[in-house]
């Protein structure tokens, strides 16, 4: 049991590595792949019998394990069916509703929320380097009932609705009518109600295989 502990944990982290390699985009069209949801779909289910079995049978390590393994699945297929993420443009006074594709080129949803940039700066340090950009928004829900202003900046995201918007980058364009400069926002935009049971289900992974271990059987003298 020790040995098919360590082996899907080892499973997992080189998976994790693979798609760090592969790139968010090339990652995301693998883990959305039919043929992979199934295949993860169907060794859930094998999983959460074995676990069932192990419950009947009182062996609860067995149990807990099994168990665990089968709910990291469901919160990643959580994630890959119920998630989505893209970016917004924005710069001072501009207004959306939607998310676009990294390269600005295509809207890919709708949010169920208004995007608002009251302003965005740039904070320096002494000779001159960025040390901070900050996002002032203000969100407001679809039926305009509840709205928010808070300010996103690098590593403090806002949160509405279920949805995370990160201060991602920013970039420069010139005003269509004056021709002056004009610094924009990028934002991402990101829901993930999957990411939340992955981080338990990896925690119970790890304490039933502490467990495993701390409950070998002494070797015979």
């Amino acid at each position: 049991m020790i040995r098919t502990a360590t082996l899907l944990l080892l499973l997992c982290a080189a998976g994790s590595v693979f798609l760090a390699f592969k790139g968010s985009a090339a990652a995301g069209a693998l883990m959305h792949h039919p043929a992979a949801l199934w295949s993860a779909g169907g060794f859930g289910v094998v999983l959460a019998l074995l676990a069932l079995r192990a419950l009947v049978k009182r062996r609860w390590r067995s149990a807990l394990f099994h168990g665990a393994a089968a709910y990291l699945i469901a919160g990643v297929l959580l994630s890959a069916n119920g998630g989505a993420s893209g970016y917004i443009p924005l710069s001072a006074g501009d207004y959306d509703t939607r998310l676009y594709s990294q390269d600005m080129s295509r809207a890919l949803c709708d949010l169920p929320f208004g995007v608002a940039m009251n302003r965005f700066s740039i904070e320096t340090y002494p000779e001159g380097m960025h040390r901070q950009y900050l996002a002032d928004l203000t969100l407001t829900s679809s039926d305009g009932k509840t709205e928010l202003r808070k300010t996103a900046s690098v590593n403090t995201p806002v949160r509405f609705q279920g949805w995370t918007l990160y201060q991602m980058s920013y970039g420069q364009s010139y005003n269509m009518y004056t021709g002056a400069p004009v610094t924009y926002s990028i934002l991402f935009v990101s829901r993930d109600p999957g990411v939340i049971h992955v981080f338990t289900a990896f925690g119970l992974l790890l304490a039933a295989t502490a467990w495993l271990m701390i409950a070998r059987r002494a070797p015979c003298t």
